[in-house]
């Protein structure tokens, strides 16, 4: 894969992805390294299709809505901290359809206590979220959560809490199944006879006694141990659901170009991303997303001091749905100017994407502030060419749309959307306040929005430039705080090739008020295909 710079010279994905680094949204390729994506799980072909059985959901259920694989984020609970790391691997396949075939976009909630038999955000626990969660099964019909061995408590075997639910289009559930997943006594007495479980003294019920397991030995997990040496253990369970394969709403594969654009939560609106998916970037069937995260400061509403943006970034595997990401922030810079900034991480959060106009954004912060949620995301213009099938259309005016910058002022940049559905040429300039190196800190950042309808095939286009203030960060903006977004200038955006544009800039009110400017843009990235300039 070869595309050309401003000098003509081929890059390879190598220097791509070193080009995506230096926009500050991603680590180095050397850093990629350290982290090789898992392969897509082998063919569960060979699995019985047999109806699992089905189990009570019992009293602690709590639907958080939290959208992430890794259970044990956000707590200080030693029983959680110090406990025995279990992977969960859980395979969802169709009983109704024939071949056995798996189940995508199905959502799988799983729960449990910890070590010492304690759930969270029920009884004592109640505001604690640790050691609950969902995810999307991917095209594979598999789900894996990062957690712990659970601990026991009175009346009860040990087991997890499994609920699997499936929604059409429209948002409607139209199915459930509940039940329970169980573990081997022998496996068990060797976990418990270590710290944190051998504090809680002897369990008082094993399997045979439990009134709920009911030798249903078919939902005894299947454990071995890390392939990487780790200590621990990785459980495998296959589910058969009366869930026809063959009727699911398909989930967009994570691996094409059309699923980038400007995104956003209705109820947050003011606040939103822009997202880029470069297919085959890291190798074939790998590709990367890369977002730009356009929000606000948390606590109280402000002005423009008060803007924040992130940036993020983690490998695309076709055949998935959703995408592990490592969230970065960068500050001290000063606009349209130098020094570059170089990116810090600050968090880590899982896109997942339902349809081609749906998906949602788990995030999880690891700065101090304790920040987690869930995002639900629509895109804001129609979609192109996003495609369920393997198809992958193109268009020559949606192939401008993605992440430019001047490399000489990397650290900031330019989300870009031309979008002839609309019609509308949409952009998101994520910078910092003049003299912001001076301010330092999150304070120093700064972002600006544009839009204007267009006419298809045009590559130059006159906008109006925004400034928007007044929010508070995944915050509804109805009734508190209002957005409010104040004109503050015009811009020119002109694409010379499908790879160079120039801006031309002109502040007329706000804190910029006065500057003007023009910044060679070079696209991040590959060129995507279909392109014409």
């Amino acid at each position: 894969m070869t595309i050309s710079n401003r000098s003509a010279l081929p890059i390879s994905r190598r220097r791509a992805l070193t080009t995506i680094a230096a926009l500050g949204a991603t680590p180095l390729l050397s850093r990629l390294a350290l982290a090789p994506v898992a392969a897509a799980p082998a063919s569960i072909a060979k699995a019985s299709c047999v109806l699992s059985p089905a189990l009570t959901e019992g009293p602690y259920f709590v639907d958080e809505r939290l959208n992430r694989s890794d259970l044990t984020t956000n707590t200080t609970d030693a029983a959680v901290l110090q406990a025995l790391p279990l992977t969960l691997e859980i395979n969802l396949v169709s009983t109704t359809s024939a071949g056995c075939l798996p189940l995508s976009n199905v959502q799988v909630d799983v729960w449990h206590c910890d070590a010492l038999g304690n759930y969270s955000d029920v009884q004592s626990q109640v505001g604690q979220t640790y050691l609950r969660g969902y995810q999307v099964s991917d095209a594979a019909g598999q789900v894996t959560f990062k957690t712990i061995y659970p601990g026991w408590y009175q009346g009860r075997t040990v087991h997890i809490h499994v609920k699997a639910r499936y929604y059409d289009a429209s948002g409607n559930k139209t199915y459930e199944f509940t039940t329970q997943f169980f573990f081997d006594d022998g496996t068990t007495d060797t976990v418990f006879a270590a710290a944190p479980y051998n504090t809680r003294g002897t369990r008082d019920t094993r399997n045979a006694a439990d009134s709920i397991y009911g030798n249903n030995t078919s939902l005894l997990l299947a454990l071995s141990s890390p392939a990487d040496g780790s200590r621990g253990y990785v459980g495998t369970m296959t589910l058969g659901l009366a869930l026809d394969a063959t009727t699911q709403t398909a989930a967009p594969d994570f691996d094409q170009q059309g699923l980038s654009g400007i995104w956003y939560e209705p109820a947050t609106s003011g606040q939103g991303f822009g997202i880029e998916i470069f297919p085959n970037l890291v190798a074939t069937g790998q590709g990367f997303a890369q977002l730009a995260w356009f929000t606000f400061d948390s606590g109280t509403a402000g002005g423009a001091s008060k803007q924040r943006w992130y940036t993020a970034g983690g490998t695309a595997v076709s055949g998935r749905t959703s995408v592990s990401l490592v969230i970065y922030r960068n500050t001290g810079g000063n606009f349209d100017a130098g020094p570059i900034t170089t990116e810090q991480p600050v968090g880590t959060g899982t896109l997942a994407f339902t349809t081609c106009d749906a998906a949602q954004f788990a995030y999880s912060f690891s700065d101090g502030s304790g920040r987690s949620g869930v995002i639900p995301l629509t895109r804001i213009t129609p979609n192109v060419t996003c495609s369920t099938s393997g198809a992958r259309p193109t268009n020559a005016d949606f192939a401008l749309s993605g992440n430019w910058y001047d490399p000489n002022t990397a650290g900031q940049g330019f989300f870009f959307e031309v979008n002839p559905n609309s019609p509308v040429c949409f952009f998101a300039w994520y910078t910092y306040a003049p003299g912001g190196l001076a301010i330092g800190g999150a304070a120093s950042q700064r972002w600006f929005t544009a839009q204007t309808a267009y006419t298809a095939g045009a590559r130059s286009f006159s906008l109006p430039l925004f400034q928007t203030t007044g929010g508070i960060f995944d915050t509804p903006t109805v009734p508190l705080p209002s957005t409010q977004s104040a004109n503050v200038g015009t811009a020119t955006m002109v694409f010379a090739s499908c790879t160079n544009a120039t801006l031309t800039y002109n502040f007329s009110a706000g804190a910029n008020a006065g500057l003007s400017g023009t910044i060679a843009l070079t696209r991040v990235g590959p060129t995507p295909a279909g392109c014409v300039a």
